[in-house]
């Protein structure tokens, strides 16, 4: 009686593991060079004492698409203000708010340098990172949507 189970569950794994393949392809597959990007930028020791971790999400065409946490419609301020607590309520032409966005700002050309020595990639594109914000439960525009 124990045969016809066994056989059941070597069926029923196999169709499963079928169903998991079909559903990596479809959802764009894994893409080990992502992984190793962010191995690399995880790794580097200036972007390490930053309080942002920027990260690939996909490299594609030689692109390696990474989040940042502002872009043409959210200004880095709320951003900054969070990180460095002392910024809460300062003016974004007040000298310690643009210190640290020229920090902000030398800590991201670092993780694009960082990105493009990895032998996929010849080029960074950034997109905001919206869960950053989620997280620290900060509201942000609706995103737009160009046709």
């Amino acid at each position: 009686m124990k045969r016809p189970k066994t056989k059941s569950l070597v069926v029923y794994g196999t169709i499963a593991a079928i169903l998991l393949m079909f559903w990596i392809s479809w959802a764009g597959g894994i893409v080990p060079q992502v992984w190793q990007v962010n191995a690399l930028l995880q790794d580097d020791p200036m972007l390490q004492e930053y309080p942002y971790k920027f990260r690939a999400v996909l490299l594609a065409s030689g692109v390696a698409t990474m989040t940042r946490p502002y872009d043409m419609e959210v200004a880095p301020f709320d951003f900054l203000q969070v990180i460095e607590p002392d910024l809460a309520g300062k003016a974004p032409n007040d000298p310690a708010m643009v210190a640290a966005l020229k920090r902000l700002r030398a800590h991201e050309r670092r993780a694009a340098r960082v990105a493009v020595s990895h032998t996929a990639a010849d080029g960074v594109e950034w997109v905001l990172d919206r869960a950053w914000y989620h997280k620290h439960g900060i509201k942000l525009p609706p995103k737009t949507l160009v046709y």
